[in-house]
C-alpha cells in the first residue's frame, strides 16, 4: 500500500513536469505506467475487499471493475498538453478515491500526500486552459 502511495505521488509529480516543459510523449508514458502500475493495483485491491477476482495487469477488468470504476479508468490521452494535464487530474482523483477505500477497509492510515496533491492540482489547472 505505502510502496503503491508513495510511487504514484513521485511519478505524478515528473508527469506535471515532463507535460510542463513540453516532453509530451515521455509525460503520456509516464502517465500509463502510474496508472497501470499502482492505480490498478489499487483497484485490483478494491475489487478483492468488494469480493470480486481481479486478475494481474488488468486482464479481463471489465469483469471485476464496478461501473463506477469503468468509467473512471476510460483515460483519454494523447501529447497535447491539455489533454495530458485533464488526464492527470482525473488519475489523481481516482487514486486517492480508490485509495481512501482501501485503507478504511484494510485499517491503514492514509499517509498525507494533501500539499502535493493540492499543488500538483493548482498547477496542472494552469494547463487546462
Amino acid at each position: 500500500f505505502i510502496f503503491h502511495m508513495s510511487a504514484f505521488w513521485t511519478k505524478a509529480v515528473w508527469i506535471f513536469k515532463k507535460s510542463a516543459r513540453p516532453e509530451p510523449r515521455s509525460a503520456m508514458h509516464w502517465l500509463h505506467l502510474i496508472s497501470v502500475q499502482h492505480t490498478y493495483a489499487m483497484l485490483a485491491e478494491e475489487a478483492r475487499l468488494a469480493g470480486r477476482a481481479p486478475r494481474p495487469e488488468a486482464r479481463k477488468a471489465e469483469q471485476w471493475l464496478d461501473a463506477r470504476r469503468m468509467q473512471q479508468t476510460a483515460m483519454a490521452t494523447g501529447v497535447e498538453q491539455t489533454l495530458l494535464a485533464r488526464a492527470l487530474l482525473a488519475e489523481l482523483a481516482l487514486f486517492e478515491d480508490v485509495c481512501r477505500g482501501v485503507a478504511g477497509s484494510r485499517g491503514f492510515s492514509l499517509p498525507d500526500y494533501t500539499a502535493v496533491a493540492a499543488w500538483l492540482r493548482a498547477e496542472l489547472t494552469k494547463l487546462t486552459g
